[in-house]
Parts: C-alpha cells; sequence; structure tokens
C-alpha cells in the first residue's frame, strides 16, 4: 500500500555561479513512497540529504523498502532503517507454511499468528491468500543469503533511547497478510430484516476505541434502500428466510516489537500493532418484496487503509510492556449493526 503526496509544481530558479563558488549537496525532496538512505560502517541504513551519495528505496508495503540491488529495508525509527530477509507463502500451501514453522528466525507468537490466519482461510476454502514475514538480518547476511541467523542469536537490531535516557536493543519483525477474506457474517435476519436494514447506511470501523464511521453506498441510501431501487421493488412483506450479510476482503500487516531485556539476547515481546487495508466488501441481501423474494450482490470498493495508534512508533509502549504480557493493538475491527469482524 503506497501513500503518496503529490507535489504540484517544482519552481526552479537559475543563478550564474562564480568559479569559486561552493555548490551544496543536493537535498532529496522523496514522496512518501520512496527514501534516499546511505548505509553507515555497522550495516545500518539511514536516510540521507545527499542525491550523489544515496541510494534509493521504494515503498513495497506496511514500511518495506527495496532498495535498487534488492536489499530489503524496514523503517524502524525516523530516518532510520534495518536489513530484512523475507519469506513468502501462500497460506493454503502446507509445505512452505510448516517451513515457516521450523524456520528458527522467527519468533513463535509470529508463528502461531501465521498458523492462525492460515487455519482460518482454509476454513473459508480461500486459495489466493498470502504471507509475507520480514525478520533481520545481522549486519554479516544478505537478503538472498540461504543462510538464516536465529532472532535470539542476531547481533541485528536497532537502538531506542527511552524518555527516561536509558537505550534498549529492538527488532522488528513484519508480517504482510495479502487477500485475507472474512467468513460469512450476517447481521440482519428474519420477517423484519428489512426494516432493520433501512436503518443501515454505514458500518463501524473501531481502532483502540476510536469509532470511524464509512458510508456503505456513495448515495447515502441504506442497504434495503438501495435493494428496493435497484431490484424497481416498492413493498416490502418480509419472510422468516429474509438475511442479509457481508464479507470483507483484505490486506493486513501485523508488526511485532522486540525488546532485548538483557542486554545480551534475551529477547521478549514488547508490542504488537497493525495495519489494515480495506480493500472491498461484498454486501448480499435478500428481501421479500411485491415482486418476490429476491437476492442481490453488491461488491463496494474501498481500499482505505486504517492504522492502529502506535504502529509507526511501537518503541515506547515495547519497553514498557516487555516485562508482562506485551502491549497488543491488533484488535482493529467492523461493526455492522450486531455483528462484530475483528480483522
Amino acid at each position: 500500500m503506497k501513500f503518496c503526496k503529490i507535489i504540484s509544481g517544482v519552481l526552479i530558479i537559475g543563478v550564474i555561479l562564480s568559479s569559486t563558488t561552493m555548490i551544496p549537496p543536493t537535498k532529496v525532496l522523496a514522496a512518501d513512497n520512496a527514501i534516499y538512505v546511505t548505509k553507515k560502517n555497522n550495516g545500518q541504513y539511514v536516510g540521507s540529504e545527499n542525491s550523489q551519495k544515496s541510494l534509493r528505496g521504494e515503498l513495497l508495503h506496511g514500511e518495506i523498502y527495496s532498495l535498487e540491488d534488492g536489499t530489503l529495508l524496514i523503517k524502524t525509527l525516523p530516518d532510520v532503517y534495518e536489513i530484512v530477509q523475507k519469506r513468502t507463502a501462500k497460506l493454503s500451501d502446507s509445505a512452505n507454511i510448516n517451513a515457516i514453522m521450523n524456520d528458527t528466525s522467527i519468533s513463535q507468537d509470529v508463528k502461531d499468528d501465521i498458523l492462525k490466519r492460515s487455519q482460518q482461510q482454509a476454513a473459508i476454502n480461500n486459495n489466493s491468500a498470502t504471507v509475507e514475514v520480514y525478520t533481520p538480518v545481522s549486519s554479516g547476511t544478505t537478503t538472498s543469503s540461504s543462510i538464516i541467523t536465529p532472532m535470539s542469536e542476531s547481533s541485528s537490531y536497532y537502538t531506542y533511547v527511552a524518555s527516561n535516557g536509558r537505550s534498549y536493543k529492538m527488532k522488528d519483525t513484519l508480517v504482510s497478510y495479502a487477500n485475507l477474506e472474512s467468513p460469512e457474517c450476517e447481521y440482519v435476519k428474519g420477517i423484519n430484516a428489512g426494516s432493520i436494514s433501512d436503518g443501515i447506511t454505514s458500518f463501524l470501523v473501531d481502532i483502540a476505541g476510536t469509532n470511524t464511521y464509512v458510508g456503505i453506498f456513495t448515495t447515502g441510501l441504506s442497504i434495503f434502500k438501495n435493494f428496493l431501487n435497484t431490484m424497481g421493488a416498492r413493498t416490502y412483506y418480509g419472510a422468516a428466510n429474509d438475511r442479509a450479510w457481508f464479507r470483507v476482503k483484505y490486506d493486513l500487516w501485523t508488526k511485532w516489537t522486540f525488546v532485548d531485556m538483557t542486554g545480551s539476547g534475551g529477547w521478549a515481546t514488547g508490542a504488537v500493532t497493525e495495519m489494515v487495508n480495506k480493500r472491498s466488501i461484498v454486501w448480499y441481501e435478500y428481501f421479500t418484496t411485491d415482486i418476490g423474494g429476491n437476492s442481490r450482490t453488491d461488491t463496494i470498493s474501498y481500499n482505505r487503509v486504517f492504522s492502529s495508534p502506535n504502529y509507526t512508533s511501537p518503541q515506547a509502549l515495547a519497553v514498557q510492556w516487555a516485562g508482562g504480557p506485551g502491549w497488543v493493538e491488533n484488535n482493529i475491527s467492523m461493526r455492522v449493526n450486531g455483528t462484530l469482524f475483528v480483522y
């Protein structure tokens, strides 16, 4: 998912310089989907303002960037990027999922989440869902290497300085899921289904207690009114088998932030945060009207991104909660009438 800022115009000013005038380095003006970085001696990449000496990276998704040579980076702190390696699999591919389960560079918490998602998608026969796992790479390991250093032993980490001045070693693992689908979510049923649906014009997205209402149709019509207008019906009779339900299609990025509690590789999960791209929702309706019992399907594309509050900066909470259960805010949800779906 790309976040782009469009620069509408560039003012170019020509200046005649004498032969003794020093020309300063060109400052890079990058959109949010591109970065310019230089590599430090410790293998870490940092943001650069010198276009003549920097490397360009393109945003792939989440907070993963790809340099021109294929090196993959994850953004950890402002203008700080770490090398990561990628494992990818279809969630329906048991062989590749088993390989991920046996990968010592991936923590058990992450493996449990991947296995859960794989089982959920198998239950609804969704064979198109995929997973990409991005894990830290030690400074001596390249992203193309088949040698994967276990997270507990890897020397790759970044340093976060807390508000109290104490420094912590930290790592991030990002899991990118694509083409996920929800199960069938029924939100109204029975003889009064049409009347109830007539009051539903939007769905509710809850992100850490912050509610956002999203309209179902651009026309502002309720689900029921849209059904009547489209089908050409005038009178609603209602029947016991009337019902309406939906399925959500979405992408999901879940990030685990680990804290070295001992200073020598005692890694603990500190925070779990996430970002959702709500790609589309398929709305199904069956109502009994003056033209009989009729069904209709509406597929509405949204491509709208929702992010948990600390997705881009989880470090402070990770430090605070690493010694306990960890800070978890990966519960972005959608509600229609009384039906709740958690991404």
